[in-house]
């Protein structure tokens, strides 16, 4: 099979072949060689990414907590994880394999915030 980049791959050697056995993509739709599904893919994470930075219109949540600041934050808080790290996870791919991992660490974004604010805090 051929991509628009030019690579050529086995059948045998993609894996998406081994969900779609025919190699038929479609009337309109061309071969995307894995490499080329990845930068797809995360391009896709990425936008949806920024559309959730947006929501975050205080920026709270983009950098690491402070534990100069609130030096009890990682008593509190076992996992800590920001959008920096979503970001940078993204860029080295990490959720194109397994989307549950974007979803878990944005929930846990969420989760570390309530369990360290107290519910007067908010």
């Amino acid at each position: 099979m051929e991509c628009k980049c030019k690579f050529h791959f086995h059948k045998s050697c993609d894996r998406i072949f081994s969900t779609n056995p025919n190699g038929s993509f479609g009337s309109k739709k061309r071969y995307l060689c894995p490499f080329c599904r990845n930068k797809k893919n995360e391009k896709i994470l990425e936008d949806f990414i920024k559309e959730l930075l947006e929501l975050d219109i205080n920026g709270f949540f983009y950098k690491p907590v402070d534990t100069t600041r609130f030096p009890n934050y990682l008593k509190v808080v076992k996992e800590p994880i920001c959008f920096e790290d979503i970001i940078n996870r993204n860029k080295d791919q990490f959720y194109l394999m397994d989307i549950s991992k974007l979803f878990h660490d944005i929930i846990l974004i969420a989760d570390n915030a309530m369990n360290f604010n107290k519910p007067h805090d908010f």
